[in-house]
C-alpha cells in the first residue's frame, strides 16, 4: 500500500506478492537533485524542523574528525562521515519529519511552500520571475513523491534491522506510520500539483508546424510565413522546371501531369493515393499500392461506389526498357 501514496487504484494481493506496486527507475539524478533543493529550502526557511536530525550529522561528523584527523584528509573524512550517516535513519527521518508537518490554520507547512517555490524560476535578463512549464512541475512533484516513498522504505527497513527487534511493535509503528503518510497534507499538496499540472498541460495547444490561412491564402511551415502572391507563382514555376527530367524517368507522361497539376485534387488514405482531375465528372487517377513494384494503374470511377480498373498497367521506372545511353545518364 505504500507504493500506492496518491493513487485511486488498490493494489491486488497478486501485484503485493510480485511487488509490482512500485516500478525502479535508474534515474536517480533526478530524486537526489530534489531532495538537495528540498533540504536546501528547509535550512533557509525552517532549519528547527530538521534540528534534531543536524544534531546527529554533526555529532558523527565530530566522531569522525576527533578519532581520524590524524590518517585522513578533509575530503575521506568527509566520505567517511556520509557512510556513518548513511547506515542511520537521520535523512529518512528528516524527510518524514518534513512530511509529516502540520499546518498552522491556513498557514502552509514548510513542503507546501517548497512546492511554490519549486514551481518558479527566475528569467535571465529580467526582472521577474516565471512559473515552470506545466509538464516539468509534474515532473519535479513526481521525483519528489519517489523520494519520499524511497525514504519511508529505507526507515522501515532500517528499524527492521535493529538489534532488539520486536515484531508486534514494528507492526504496529509499520502500520501507524503509513496511514498517517497516507492521509498527510503533505502527500495531498503534492498529488494535486501533479493532477494541476498534467490538466494544465492537457489544455495547452499543441505546436503548430504548418498551416494554411484560407482567408488571406498564407502558408506556415516551422513559423516561416509565406504569402500567396509568392508560392502561387512558385510552385507552377518549380513544377514546370521538374518536368522535363520527370517525363525522362516515368513513362506515364499524361498520369504524372494529372499528379502535379495544382488544380486538381490530391488524396493520401492510407495505401490509396488518388488524384480528382479538375473539370472532368467522375475521373479520378488512382496511384495503386502496387507503385513500389514500379507500376502505376489507372481507375476511372462508374456513377456508382464502385471502381472499375482498367486492364493496361503502365510502368513507372524500368530499366529494362531504357537504352545503354539513358542508363549511363540516369
Amino acid at each position: 500500500m505504500l507504493y500506492q501514496v496518491g493513487t485511486a487504484a488498490t493494489p491486488n494481493e497478486e501485484m503485493l506478492l510480485q511487488r509490482s506496486t512500485f516500478v525502479p527507475t535508474k534515474k536517480m539524478n533526478f530524486i537526489v537533485d530534489e531532495f538537495k533543493h528540498l533540504v536546501l529550502f528547509v535550512l533557509r526557511t525552517n532549519p528547527n524542523l530538521i534540528k534534531e536530525q543536524l544534531r546527529q550529522a554533526t555529532q558523527i561528523h565530530d566522531f569522525v574528525i576527533e578519532h581520524f584527523s590524524s590518517n585522513m584528509d578533509e575530503d575521506e573524512m568527509l566520505q567517511e562521515t556520509c557512510k556513518r550517516v548513511i547506515d542511520t535513519n537521520i535523512l529518512f527521518g528528516m524527510m518524514i519529519a518534513i512530511l509529516l508537518e502540520e499546518p498552522t490554520g491556513l498557514k502552509p507547512n514548510t513542503l507546501q511552500l517548497y512546492l511554490v517555490g519549486r514551481g518558479l524560476k527566475s528569467v535571465a535578463a529580467r526582472s521577474y520571475l516565471q512559473f515552470h512549464h506545466a509538464n516539468g512541475m509534474s515532473k519535479n512533484c513526481n521525483s519528489l513523491l519517489r523520494l519520499m516513498r524511497h525514504c519511508i522504505c529505507a526507515h522501515i527497513c532500517i528499524n527492521a534491522r535493529e538489534e532488539r527487534f520486536d515484531y508486534n511493535s514494528f507492526r504496529n509503528d509499520t502500520t501507524r506510520l503509513l496511514k498517517v503518510v497516507q492521509t498527510c497534507d503533505s502527500i495531498s499538496s503534492v498529488c494535486r500539483t501533479i493532477r494541476m499540472a498534467k490538466e494544465i498541460d492537457r489544455k495547452e495547444p499543441a505546436n503548430v508546424l504548418k498551416c494554411f490561412n484560407p482567408k488571406t491564402g498564407e502558408v506556415m511551415v516551422q513559423q516561416i510565413y509565406i504569402k500567396k502572391e509568392v508560392w502561387s507563382k512558385a510552385i507552377p514555376t518549380t513544377i514546370e522546371e521538374l518536368k522535363n527530367p520527370l517525363y525522362d524517368l516515368f513513362h506515364c507522361h499524361q498520369l504524372l501531369d494529372a499528379f502535379l497539376d495544382i488544380g486538381n485534387k490530391l488524396v493520401m488514405s492510407g495505401e490509396d493515393v488518388y488524384v480528382y482531375i479538375k473539370g472532368k465528372i467522375n475521373s479520378v487517377q488512382h496511384f495503386d499500392p502496387s507503385y513500389l513494384s514500379n507500376h502505376i494503374t489507372t481507375i476511372l470511377p462508374k456513377d456508382t461506389n464502385d471502381k472499375v480498373q482498367v486492364s493496361e498497367i503502365i510502368p513507372v521506372l524500368n530499366a529494362e526498357d531504357l537504352t545503354p545511353s539513358e542508363v549511363q545518364m540516369h
